[in-house]
């Protein structure tokens, strides 16, 4: 199962449809899944063209986030994110969610009250720990 947090969110949701057949399941914690959100949010900061110019355009960018390829994710999911994340913006998730429930995908969502990009409260660590401790024993066994 891979399970990450920020960027390793976002390959954690990569890693649901590129390589299915070698996990049992994928966690992402504040993991974007669309990066045309993302550049669309860079564009409103000073030098945001430059950092859009990074990321990939087109075709590619649609294969590279996860929002677009729902119907490719082979494992069960767990998303959680805080509902005041500024650096990967809660509809990153919100959005999956819904596509994944559209598509008839198996995941579980857990959005974080006032919780933000670092797992900042204690009980927002907890439930983020102990949601990956029973999600990683149901789909790996003990």
């Amino acid at each position: 199962c891979f399970v990450g947090g920020s960027y390793g969110g976002y390959a954690a949701l990569m890693s649901s449809y590129q390589i299915p057949e070698r996990l049992r399941c994928a966690g992402s914690f504040a993991g974007v899944s669309g990066l045309d959100g993302v550049a669309e949010r860079w564009r409103n900061f000073r030098f945001g063209e430059l950092s859009v110019a990074r990321i990939q355009e087109g075709e590619a960018r649609r294969t590279s986030s996860p929002i677009h390829n729902v119907d490719r994710i082979g494992v069960p999911l767990l998303l959680v994110h805080g509902d005041v994340d500024r650096s990967a913006m809660i509809e990153q998730s919100r959005d999956l969610a819904a596509a994944l429930e559209a598509a008839g995908k198996t995941y579980r969502y857990i959005e974080q009250a006032n919780g933000d990009h670092f797992l900042s409260l204690e009980a927002h660590r907890a439930e983020f720990l102990s949601a990956v401790e029973a999600f990683l024993k149901a789909h790996l066994g003990p």
